[in-house]
């Protein structure tokens, strides 16, 4: 009996010494925690990066009070959706829609019923895009003409002078064979009997019809003008003369109202019918 409890202690105490059952149980204990710090390293290298979407999205599925929110743009949203902003009724969603398009959320403080308070309010949920930014994008630069550049040294455009040319002098000619009409006679002094300043005119338009000698008028070819040179032949005449024409002979003349033998023996031989 000795012998047999000598050689269970003395195995007891080989087991021991090799670590026997205790040893067993206390690798599986490390094991075990091994491999539950692997599974948390996984856990936490797997859904880290998806946290970390979802939070850049607006929130985290499943967490309430953490819905994703998706920005408004305020130059193409409807009315409807317009009111699902906060603070945004009816009416105000029609001042936006009319108010279109908006460069930038700023804009929006011009809508009549939009504040600084609800401006604020809304700075994180709208956006501004489409024909707001386009119409930014299209807005033409205003061009400043640049003046020329003035050369230091040089000097202005002086204009030539003009120079004057005198009028020329034209030479009155005076009409061929037609005698130059000497000037009236000037009236007494102290008013005076002496002839009127009708009658000096009148003299001096009878001198100056007198033809030269030679010349003679063609009574079914001369102008009035021409008729009126002849002695004794006025205007009311000459209009007369020529509306008698044809004349086949000078003697045809004093059939015209007027004229007779008096008249005809002053002008006939300075009429011709040829």
């Amino acid at each position: 009996m000795s012998s047999s409890r000598t050689s269970s202690s003395r195995f007891e105490a080989a087991s021991r010494t090799a670590g026997g059952p205790r040893s067993s149980r206390a690798i599986q204990r490390v094991v075990i925690r091994v491999a539950a710090f692997v599974v948390v390293v996984v856990v936490l290298a797997v859904g880290l990066p998806a946290r970390r979407g979802w939070a850049q999205l607006g929130g985290l599925p499943g967490v309430p009070g953490k819905a994703a929110v998706a920005l408004v743009d305020v130059n193409t949203a409807d009315e409807a959706t317009l009111q699902s902003l906060p603070g945004v009724g009816p009416a105000l969603s029609k001042q936006i829609v009319a108010g279109r398009p908006f460069a930038s959320v700023e804009d929006l403080a011009k809508v009549k019923g939009i504040g600084p308070a609800k401006l604020a309010a809304l700075r994180n949920l709208v956006t501004v895009g489409g024909a707001g930014r386009s119409a930014a994008a299209a807005a033409p630069a205003t061009t400043i003409a640049t003046p020329p550049a003035v050369v230091a040294g040089a000097r202005p455009a002086v204009p030539s002078a003009v120079t004057t040319i005198p009028k020329a002098t034209i030479p009155v000619v005076p009409s061929a064979g037609l005698p130059t009409v000497p000037p009236a006679p000037a009236a007494p002094a102290g008013g005076g009997s002496g002839p009127s300043l009708a009658t000096a005119r009148e003299s001096a338009a009878r001198s100056a019809s007198k033809l030269p000698a030679g010349v003679k008028v063609n009574l079914n070819t001369a102008t009035e003008a021409e008729l009126e040179m002849l002695p004794g032949i006025g205007p009311v005449k000459a209009k007369a003369i020529v509306a008698g024409r044809p004349y086949a002979k000078p003697e045809d003349v004093m059939k015209v109202s007027g004229i007779k033998q008096g008249i005809f023996n002053k002008i006939k031989d300075a009429i011709t019918v040829q």
